[in-house]
């Protein structure tokens, strides 16, 4: 199997994004050798193409997320207690960007939103919603 097909699968199994550190160290434990960091920045350059990453701005991480789903603006929301991302998928969002970027006379190729705070399973003003 291709080094960009096992990295896309150890990102998918961490259902968190992953620095290019962290799933290199990843990738050598499951292959059970040494793995250079430009080796992980091909695979991540070649999922990124793919359209089968993201990657997490304000964390330097990249989570993987399913091309055939693939929109030009993505909307994450960040836990900032687990870590988790959870990508938003709502045209309306798309839609009122892409309007506010066109009002302004501004072209938009690719938009990204990060929305940081708690998920139900790590706020504690929301028991019981999420067990963790």
């Amino acid at each position: 199997m291709p080094l960009h097909e096992i990295a896309r699968g150890i990102l998918a199994e961490s259902g968190r994004p992953l620095t290019a550190y962290a799933l290199l160290a990843k990738l050598e434990e499951r292959l059970g050798r040494h793995v250079s960091p430009p080796t992980v920045y091909r695979a991540l350059g070649q999922l990124s193409a793919m359209g089968a990453i993201a990657r997490i701005e304000s964390r330097g991480a990249f989570l993987s997320v399913d091309p055939a789903t693939s929109r030009p603006t993505r909307v994450f929301l960040l836990c900032d207690a687990c870590g988790v991302a959870t990508q938003i998928d709502d045209p309306l969002i798309e839609q009122r960007l892409a309007h506010l970027a066109l009002a302004r006379d501004f072209a938009l190729a690719r938009g990204v939103v990060e929305l940081e705070g708690l998920c139900a399973g790590c706020d504690p003003s929301k028991p019981g919603l999420f067990p963790s």
